[in-house]
């Protein structure tokens, strides 16, 4: 099937109402800017890790200092930043032994809970790559702040002590000050660390504005060369929610090297893309995947945008091909979920999947599950990697790190998401 409901590239200019956030054209300064910077990175030799194949930090420049907007001051100067640009060594000399004490039985793969923040081999970068964790305004980081919410542990989890949060917090201004500034401020997501290894990233895309919270980009993080000095994006798929069109043109992959800077994808690779996407199921962007050849381990990444608009007048989604199968095998496996996040008790749950109308309109229900899967290829669905005790990606339930529940589970969902190919 394709998913593309309308590719436009090479074809008429559109004529789409639309209830615009924002625009920037290209014959503005800051898109156009950002682009022509791509060829004079490549010109310039724009510097590529001298990492080791295992994607650890070596020795090397102190990374950018400024802090950003509401960034608290950060730790400025670059105090607690170790010579590898980052805040590894304040992390592991003043915090790390205090979080795995208080959190890591539950937060580890496989842990008692979920959200495995601390996973290993590498502690560390677990926790800097984990969504909400390491942001610009260092006190509202969800380690500071879910700890003391009555939901933490489905409200049998022990808030955050004191001593610890003392430590937490100077180490989380050190972060924040190193979250470089976008090469433009307009249409582009925070600059953030991906998830390395061929892990699952998920970004939500708030940046771009409050109708977007709850959109989300999805991809795959690939380093390769020994050392690194290229990133594969693979596997990049929009996820907008329901009763939403969104239209992108134009999305571009920047690098942000630890010794600061901006590197573009130096192939601008989807310059052509003009596309328009809705929740009728999982969408690729363009062929779903780059490589960035200008990639240094320790790197930031961001997405920007020339234009992403929500699209006026509602696209009627394509109907559940099996809603017989949803309703007998899925529905009940899905209703756990329903019950304590999806269905209206976690907002951002049930804006990235809205399971309220489940068991009174099982069409809409249907659809909304189904935009988190890959039809025809379970093992490539949204549902089936987050939910998983072995999987390191971001999600807040993970059959609290029982193996046998998620394979029954899977073995449920499966014939389904097959039949909906």
């Amino acid at each position: 099937m394709d998913h593309n409901l309308h590719n436009r590239a090479g074809g008429p200019a559109p004529t789409l109402p639309m209830r615009r956030l924002r625009s920037l054209a290209f014959s503005s300064f800051g898109f156009a800017t950002l682009i022509a910077s791509a060829g004079a990175s490549a010109l310039l030799g724009a510097s590529c890790g001298d990492a080791g194949d295992t994607g650890q930090p070596t020795a090397g420049p102190v990374g950018p200092s400024s802090t950003g907007s509401g960034g608290e001051g950060g730790a400025g100067g670059g105090t607690g930043v170790g010579a590898d640009g980052t805040g590894r060594a304040l992390f592991e000399e003043t915090v790390q032994d205090g979080v795995m004490s208080e959190c890591g039985a539950c937060h580890q793969l496989q842990g008692a809970a979920d959200a495995p923040f601390l996973a290993a081999p590498d502690i560390y970068e677990s926790i800097i790559t984990y969504p909400g964790i390491v942001v610009r305004t260092a006190s509202q980081s969800i380690i500071l702040t879910h700890p003391s919410d009555p939901s933490h542990g489905g409200g049998q989890a022990p808030d955050m002590s004191d001593a610890l949060r003392a430590k937490v917090l100077p180490w989380l201004q050190v972060e924040a000050s190193l979250i470089p500034e976008p090469e433009t401020s307009t249409l582009t997501v925070t600059p953030f660390k991906p998830k390395l290894y061929g892990a699952f990233n998920t970004i939500y895309l708030g940046d771009l504005g409050p109708e977007y919270e709850n959109v989300s980009i999805t991809f795959n993080a690939t380093e390769l060369g020994d050392p690194p000095s290229m990133l594969l994006i693979d596997n990049l798929e929009l996820h907008p929610i329901a009763d939403m069109s969104i239209h992108i043109v134009h999305p571009i992959v920047t690098v942000y090297p630890p010794d600061g800077g901006a590197i573009p994808d130096p192939a601008d690779s989807f310059s052509a893309l003009d596309d328009v996407y809705s929740n009728d199921t999982t969408v690729q962007i363009g062929t779903g995947e780059v490589i960035h050849t200008q990639w240094t381990s320790d790197s930031f990444i961001s997405f920007a945008f020339q234009d992403f608009d929500i699209v006026g007048g509602f696209i009627p989604p394509i109907p559940c091909k099996d809603l017989a199968t949803f309703q007998s095998i899925v529905k009940p496996q899905v209703q756990f979920c329903a019950t304590t996040c999806h269905g209206g008790t976690n907002a951002q749950a049930m804006g990235a999947m809205d399971l309220s109308k489940l068991g009174q309109d099982d069409a809409a229900a249907c659809l909304e599950v189904r935009a988190r899967t890959k039809p025809g290829d379970p093992d490539a669905s949204q549902i089936l990697i987050v939910t998983s005790p072995l999987d390191p990606s971001a999600h807040l339930y993970k059959f609290m790190g029982s193996i046998s529940k998620y394979t029954t589970f899977k073995s449920e969902v499966s014939p389904w998401i097959l039949s909906e190919e």
